[in-house]
Parts: structure tokens; C-alpha cells; sequence
């Protein structure tokens, strides 16, 4: 229960000094306008486009497929390890 509680309050902590430092704003910023936090210079839109699909695409990647590429090589390694098991050679004695 201890560790539960330290470890809640830590994640509590590090949420309100990650939103008082200001970065959540200037992340917002970044993607919604493109302005670049510390410059005056902001992104074209289609440069912002290509980086918020490209950032899609990475999320849906790692949410979607490679759990599937994990569960596929469990998958073959099970078949593989069944097929040698069943290729070892019978016991002669075993019901004696």
C-alpha cells in the first residue's frame, strides 16, 4: 500500500511541475501553430501536417503491430518447440 501510494504521489507531483514549467504550453503551441518555443520562427503548415501524421503513424504502429509481431513469434516459437517434441524418439520402456 506504501508503494502504491509513493508512487501516485510522485506521478501527481511530476504532472503539476511538467504543467507549471510551462513545456505543456509550448507543446500546444508547437503542434496546434507550429511555433517553435524560444524563437520567434514558426513551421509551415504542411511541414506540421507531414510531422503530425508521421506522429499518427508511429502511435498507431506501436499500438497495433508490434504487440501482433510479438504475439506472432510466441506463436511460431510454441510451434516450433511442438514439432521437435514430437519428432524425439518414443521411449521403449515407459509402461512396464
Amino acid at each position: 500500500m506504501k508503494k502504491i501510494t509513493l508512487l501516485a504521489i510522485t506521478i501527481i507531483l511530476l504532472i503539476i511541475m511538467f504543467v507549471e514549467s510551462g513545456v505543456t504550453n509550448a507543446m500546444l503551441a508547437f503542434l496546434l501553430v507550429g511555433a517553435l518555443p524560444g524563437t520567434t520562427y514558426s513551421l509551415p503548415p504542411g511541414t506540421m501536417l507531414i510531422i503530425i501524421v508521421l506522429t499518427i503513424w508511429l502511435l498507431t504502429l506501436r499500438a497495433t503491430a508490434l504487440p501482433l509481431i510479438s504475439f506472432l513469434r510466441v506463436d511460431h516459437m510454441a510451434r516450433k518447440y511442438l514439432q521437435q517434441k514430437n519428432n524425439l524418439p518414443k521411449k521403449r520402456f515407459g509402461q512396464i
